[in-house]
C-alpha cells in the first residue's frame, strides 16, 4: 500500500538508499532442486494467472493471451 512506502524501516528501499541490512529472501530446498533439475519441457514462457494456476507455454501468442487473462483478474 502507499502507507508501506513511508514506514521507518531499514528494509524500506523507497525512503533508504543501497542494499537492505540483511537477505530480504531465500528460496527452500525444493525450489532449489527444481532449479538444478527441471522438469524437461519445450516451454519459454510462464505465467501465474491465480494461486495454482501457472501456464507454461512456448507460443509466444498464447503467452501475450495468458499475460492479457492474469492483468484483467
Amino acid at each position: 500500500s502507499t502507507a508501506d512506502t513511508q514506514l521507518d524501516s531499514p528494509y524500506n528501499s523507497y525512503v533508504r538508499k543501497g542494499l537492505p541490512p540483511t537477505p530480504i529472501g531465500n528460496p527452500g530446498e525444493e525450489a532449489l532442486r527444481a532449479a538444478i533439475s527441471p522438469t524437461p519441457g519445450p516451454w519459454l514462457y510462464f505465467v501465474t494467472v491465480a494461486p495454482g494456476d501457472t501456464r507454461f507455454t512456448d507460443s509466444y501468442d498464447e503467452q501475450l493471451k495468458n499475460v492479457e487473462e492474469f492483468n484483467f483478474r
